[in-house]
């Protein structure tokens, strides 16, 4: 048996807190549309994940 099954299971966990800050930010986008400092923070925090990962 290979063990990429479970290498891939840990990177779709991984990939859920991502899918679920882009889903805030949209949710962001569509109620506040004027917020740009709060989106760009959340932005950063994006890419600072994506940088760890």
């Amino acid at each position: 048996m290979k063990y990429h099954i479970p290498y891939k299971v840990v990177v779709i966990i991984h990939s859920l807190p991502i899918i679920i800050i882009t889903v805030i930010i949209i949710i962001t986008i569509i109620h506040h549309h004027h917020h740009h400092t709060l989106l760009k923070a959340i932005f950063i925090h994006l890419l600072f994940i994506y940088t760890i990962n």
